[in-house]
């Protein structure tokens, strides 16, 4: 019975597109990739760390980005062939128990693809409760290129928490421009 269980909940958990390190990626299906990418249609939806909500992560430089294995690992999620190359972010603590939070992040539409508009929601999320939202709205990425922005954004120190870990989700809407 417990093999059973335990079978079920892998082919569930393989299904919905959810890794063993925590990761997801939901809509759309995934298809046969020869670069290891797994393909989603419009819109798109990750979910991965939010790095910096572990203070043990900060870089003493507060200058400096940072980033992590996991979320380097997005870049294998592609939304109409456009991926998360880079994502990276920064903190740094303010006065009021408040801590103003970098983020960069990097698209890349590969050859052989149309331009593209993309726009990118984050929430940044703990459990089911929405922190914060944050867009970037119609990025034009042409074919062979990567776009990158960069934003700030202030947050309660209280907000970032490790248990369990505040995560990012990222919701990836590709159109043709």
């Amino acid at each position: 019975m417990t093999r059973l269980l335990i079978a079920i909940v892998l082919v569930g958990s393989i299904a919905c597109g959810r890794h063993a390190d925590g990761q997801t990626a939901r809509q759309g299906d995934p298809k046969d990739n020869p670069g290891g990418y797994e393909d989603f249609q419009s819109p798109m939806i990750l979910e991965t760390a939010f790095v910096v909500a572990d203070r043990k992560a900060w870089h003493p430089r507060a200058d400096a980005w940072i980033s992590s294995s996991e979320i380097q690992r997005l870049r294998k999620f592609r939304c109409e062939r456009i991926s998360i190359s880079t994502l990276e972010m920064k903190a740094r603590q303010l006065s009021g128990d408040r801590a103003e939070i970098g983020i960069r992040v990097s698209l890349l539409n590969p050859d052989a693809n149309h331009d593209k508009r993309v726009d990118l929601l984050f929430d940044v999320v703990n459990v089911d409760e929405v922190v914060k939202t944050f867009k970037f709205d119609a990025l034009k990425v042409e074919e062979g290129d990567t776009v990158s922005r960069t934003m700030k954004l202030v947050l309660p120190m209280s907000a970032l928490k490790t248990e369990p870990m505040t995560k990012v989700r990222i919701t990836m809407a590709v159109r043709d421009y």
